[in-house]
């Protein structure tokens, strides 16, 4: 009977312990405040609630963990859902979601989903269009990361 408790506990506690780490996603105004606060280059996932291959990035690359913590690390990590309807904080002006994705991707977002690597202050941008797999990203994520 205490060998079975006890196997009980121990199995429950390592459950409890394993639990994978979640990625933290902001919002827009949210992130942009903290990437410049931090002085951190911002992840941007450009995404929509129907896009199956924004689901696929988040699920598959965005959920892996060993991606994780490489974001969490480096990046201060944003959703941006394209059909949101909300002002967003653009330097010390209010813009549109349009005005602020062709303000921060030069005009180079092709489609979704697209990862934009942006630097707020900087104004430097790179964005990466489509499904990354988690190797992939490992390498984007090393290749973007600022040398602070």
């Amino acid at each position: 009977m205490k060998r079975t408790l006890f196997v009980i506990v121990v199995t429950f506690l390592m459950c409890s312990f394993t639990h994978a780490e979640e990625l933290k996603w902001y919002s827009w105004n949210e992130g942009y405040e903290l990437a410049r606060k931090e002085k951190k280059p911002m992840l941007i996932f450009v995404q929509a609630s129907w896009c199956h291959q924004c689901k696929r990035l988040n699920d598959k690359t965005f959920n892996n963990e060993e991606i994780i913590p490489l974001i969490a690390q480096d990046f201060i990590p944003v959703k941006f859902d394209i059909e949101a309807e909300e002002e967003y904080l653009f330097g010390d002006t209010k813009v549109s979601g349009l005005d602020l994705l062709t303000a921060i991707s030069s005009e180079s977002i092709m489609g979704i989903p697209t990862t934009i690597f942006w630097i707020a202050d900087a104004k430097k941008v790179k964005p990466v269009a489509g499904l990354k797999d988690p190797d992939e990203m490992k390498e984007l994520l090393a290749a973007n990361r600022e040398k602070q």
